[in-house]
């Protein structure tokens, strides 16, 4: 069996180059907003920040630009428009709230809700600046605890994306509860014949769910929050020690493997 997880990696850093009059490798959200609200001119040995219509792009997204002479500029007047709440509760199949859970709503595809908030130690949440629009909710599941992805939906929660309920935000929306749905659990210890390894990354990936944990000084892991179907183990030994990382097949790491 072969897994491959992506590498825990820092995300990139927000980046924009600015020369004369003009932004260039704007990337992230810094970039975004630069590129949108102002650009730089030279005037009188100075660079001047220009706004632009934010109202406009915002909601239309419509640019405009704006001249600059040598005297400057004056009268670059813009306002944001005002957003609306989604609120809720995350709990667990007790009804308990659960802590820690990332919750994020979307427009389109649900599984691409991702998660902008996370949830209180009661398990509620506030996802502010929200536009007027139709959207779908997602609670992410965690593995520690053994959650799946769940989404909002009438009557019951699910975890098929195309359950997911959609709701109307046209003011302060409350009420989108999700109750976690319960996920399996993929456990076993890791040894080198003899005795338990730690520290052992184990990745466990399967068609719509997966997750990665180390071993402990026993050698044994368990990774929750999957759900139904089959599973590719892949490890990943400590790099101080001669052991060789792999796919597992039947329980055993395939050695020389080199697929990394």
């Amino acid at each position: 069996m072969d897994l491959r997880l992506a590498n825990r990696r820092r995300p990139p850093m927000h980046t924009c180059r600015v020369q004369d009059a003009r932004a260039s490798g704007c990337r992230g959200r810094e970039g975004f907003v630069s590129s949108l609200i102002g650009r730089m001119a030279p005037v009188r040995g100075r660079r001047l920040l220009i706004a632009l219509s934010i109202a406009a792009v915002l909601q239309a997204g419509i640019v405009t630009p704006v001249a600059a002479t040598s005297a400057g500029a004056e009268g670059i007047d813009f306002s944001f428009p005002t957003g609306f709440t989604v609120s809720g509760t995350i709990t667990d199949a007790s009804d308990i709230g659960v802590a820690g859970i990332a919750v994020g709503v979307c427009t389109d595809d649900p599984t691409s809700c991702g998660g902008s908030v996370t949830t209180a130690a009661d398990g509620t949440f506030t996802i502010h600046g929200v536009v007027a629009g139709t959207y779908f909710a997602l609670a992410n599941g965690d593995s520690p605890h053994n959650h799946l992805n769940t989404y909002y939906a009438s009557p019951t929660s699910t975890t098929d994306p195309a359950l997911a309920t959609p709701f109307v935000v046209a003011g302060n929306t409350t009420g989108i509860d999700i109750k976690l749905a319960t996920g399996f659990i993929v456990s076993g210890t890791v040894s080198d014949g003899v005795d338990p390894v730690a520290d052992v990354e184990v990745d466990v990936n399967g068609t719509g769910s997966g997750g990665s944990t180390d071993t402990d000084v026993t050698g044994h892991f368990a990774v929750g929050g999957l759900a139904p179907g089959f599973f590719t183990v892949f490890v990943r030994p400590p790099i101080d020690s001669n052991f060789m990382p792999g796919p597992v097949d039947g329980g055993t790491v395939v050695e020389g493997y080199r697929g990394e």
